[in-house]
């Protein structure tokens, strides 16, 4: 599921008043469907998000170019163009490079028994590439039954959902799947998998995903399996470590011609802070029956009542308490209330601050017209009061919701998909997908930003929105199935800027020389409607892995900027990146990562410079009889010394010739 809402590049600098008023929604900003985005908090202790804009930027709307050929690359069209399996997105900065990355859930499309392999995209300068052989296939050989065996994603799974978070806090992002139908199936297919983020090796090569099987526990006895849907990622016990929530399909609705053997229900699993997990569910909720789903097609932890606690947001499309949420008591990790949020029908969910107030909205997909409800604070028990209004054009019976800034004018806009994931065919009547334009917060309008008609909307099972070439604006990988036409089935759209600024660092060496002062120069120019803040242009560096530090650059004309580094030591590295702004407020980094993978120069050895005035054996300044005196003296044999001015090991007359044509002012 997804992350964290405004995706756009990080840069990690110091945490402002700015990080400190929105915290919370930092901390969760779940933009889409759940899928794990951005978390700035996993990427260093104190990080500003770049490309995103003030509240009061330009309003004009965006535009979008097809650009699928140049943007995700397999061995087989399959997983990409030809890829007509569901597939569910998650994406987030794997490798820790700056870049945001792709991970693909696939199965055969609708309730059903079809188990697909999974892939792994990895962001390379711009360009989703299939990386998964290299970087998903690893398996902790030790945690499967004897004699099993098993592929990483390229095994076969029915996986539904997935998210991204860093289950052990060591600041790489792991990855949690939702496993649905597979009965008959050993628990390592058939049961939700944990792949652990490797890190990276000695060298800073990062070393990809692994399966570890133990990680998520048994919690009914085989041969039973579970039939999850929905899952989501994030702190529940206040102990600073994620833990789970599954959404559970009910038996009855969900047979994909292989009936159910137990109903396991919702699903509450507490992490032990090394990344194993428990299976808490009954310890955790006042009445066990809200555990109780006839079909969870959606789920997200967030703290909704701003009181500090993570709550529980599950659609139970099929029974009671449709659009429910479990809230957080004072005793943090139980769960005391239970509020029906927004009425009957919803078919998906998903949460973020729309009106930019602090408070975190909600975006549901039912069954007849969609709708955004403003969460208007707490009231005297604790649960939200909500005021909502429905979207327009919305026929109902959509599904995956992307949540994320288009335009960057500072406010979050909604792309709903239209299938009907719970169909085995791929059709959905009348219905296309839609991308609601946020209007300041106070209302949406339907515009589908160039992405015209239903021919290009239509048979879309999910959207990952994400800044793939960082230039501070939102893309689009929309993921489609057959009735798309042939060619379609991954499609990438490409956000085209309306206003920007292009950094130019081409022009710094990779080696300079040692000096007491080093200048570097660089271009910065802004294009489109935004207008250069020639003072907000900062060189951040850092000296032989130390912390960063920053200068403010000086305009020296045009386009070009200057620092100058001072006792900078000789032989060192120096790692840099440069942040700059418009006066919109659009702020953007190079390289992309910033911090995460910032450029590098390296400064000279530390020979000492030739001797401008060798003559001058007194150094006065000034070649003359004192010095010839000097020369005199050391007359003869006189291996390194100073009076050897042609270094032939010899004081004679060609030095005293050398130091005659040097006579007077050294200057």
């Amino acid at each position: 599921m997804p992350a964290d809402p405004t995706f756009l590049s990080l840069v990690l600098v110091d945490r402002s008043a700015f990080d400190r008023t929105i915290s919370r929604i930092l901390n969760y900003e779940r933009e889409s469907r759940m899928k794990y985005r951005y978390r700035p908090c996993l990427l260093a202790t104190s990080t500003v998000l770049i490309g995103a804009m003030t509240a009061s930027a330009s309003a004009q709307w965006v535009s979008f170019s097809n650009q699928t050929n140049n943007r995700i690359q397999s061995s087989s069209t399959a997983f990409t163009t030809s890829d007509f399996e569901e597939r569910d997105y998650s994406y987030g900065d794997l490798n820790n490079n700056g870049w945001i990355d792709l991970v693909a859930m696939r199965k055969q499309p609708g309730t059903s028994t079809g188990r697909r392999v999974n892939r792994l995209f990895m962001n390379e300068n711009g360009v989703l590439v299939d990386r998964t052989v290299e970087y998903a296939s690893a398996v902790n050989q030790s945690m499967l039954p004897g004699g099993a065996t098993d592929e990483g994603f390229l095994t076969e799974t029915n996986d539904r959902d997935s998210v991204l978070s860093d289950l052990n806090n060591n600041g790489w992002l792991d990855l949690v799947t939702a496993t649905t139908i597979s009965n008959g199936q050993p628990k390592h297919i058939g049961y939700p998998r944990v792949y652990m983020n490797l890190g990276a090796d000695s060298n800073g090569d990062w070393q990809g995903l692994i399966f570890e099987n133990d990680r998520i526990p048994l919690m009914e006895a085989m041969p039973h399996m579970p039939r999850f849907c929905a899952v989501d990622a994030g702190d529940l016990t206040g102990n600073g470590y994620a833990d789970l929530y599954f959404g559970d399909y009910d038996g009855g609705l969900a047979g994909g011609g292989a009936p159910m053997t137990l109903d396991f229900n919702d699903r509450i699993l507490i992490n032990d802070g090394n990344a194993f997990f428990a299976d808490e569910s009954t310890q955790r909720v006042q009445n066990t029956s809200w555990l109780n789903t006839a079909f969870a097609s959606a789920v997200v932890i967030a703290d909704m009542n701003d009181n500090g606690r993570n709550d529980i947001v599950r659609v139970n499309s099929l029974g009671g308490y449709q659009t429910g949420i479990f809230y957080n008591s004072s005793n943090e990790g139980f769960f005391n209330q239970l509020q029906n949020a927004v009425g009957s029908s919803p078919y998906y969910v998903a949460v973020a601050d729309l009106n930019n107030n602090g408070r975190l909205d909600m975006v549901s997909a039912r069954d007849g017209s969609d709708r955004v409800d403003f969460n208007q604070g707490p009231g005297f028990t604790g649960q939200v009061n909500w005021s909502g209004q429905n979207l327009p054009q919305s026929n109902g019976f959509r599904s995956n919701i992307t949540i994320a800034d288009l335009n960057n004018n500072g406010f979050k806009d909604i792309w709903i998909s239209d299938m009907d994931v719970d169909l085995l065919n791929c059709s959905n009547g009348a219905n296309i997908a839609n991308i609601y334009r946020n209007n300041n917060g106070n209302n949406f309008s339907a515009d589908d930003g160039n992405i015209s008609g239903a021919a290009n909307l239509r048979n879309t099972f999910d959207a990952a929105i994400f800044d793939i070439n960082g230039n501070g604006w939102n893309d689009i990988v929309q993921a489609r199935c057959s009735n798309a036409g042939a060619g379609k089935g991954t499609t990438v759209w490409m956000n085209n800027p309306t206003f920007g600024i292009n950094i130019g660092l081409g022009s710094i060496p990779s080696t300079v020389d040692a000096d007491d002062e080093i200048a570097l120069q660089f271009t910065v120019r802004a294009f489109g409607s935004g207008t250069l803040d020639t003072d907000s242009v900062t060189f951040f560096y850092s000296v032989d892995g130390g912390s960063f530090q920053s200068i403010t650059a000086t305009s020296i004309g045009s386009d070009d900027f200057e620092v100058v580094l001072t006792d900078v030591p000789c032989e060192s590295t120096v790692r840099y990146y440069v942040v700059a702004q418009l006066d919109n407020g659009f702020e953007l980094a190079a390289p992309v990562g910033a911090e995460l993978s910032p450029n590098e120069l390296t400064v000279g050895d530390c020979d000492d410079p030739a001797d401008p005035c060798p003559a001058d054996l007194t150094g006065s300044g000034v070649v003359n009889v004192f010095d010839l005196l000097e020369l005199l003296g050391d007359w003869g044999a006189c291996e390194g010394c100073p009076a050897d001015l042609n270094g032939d090991g010899v004081v004679n007359v060609f030095d005293l010739l050398d130091l005659l044509g040097a006579w007077g002012s050294c200057d």
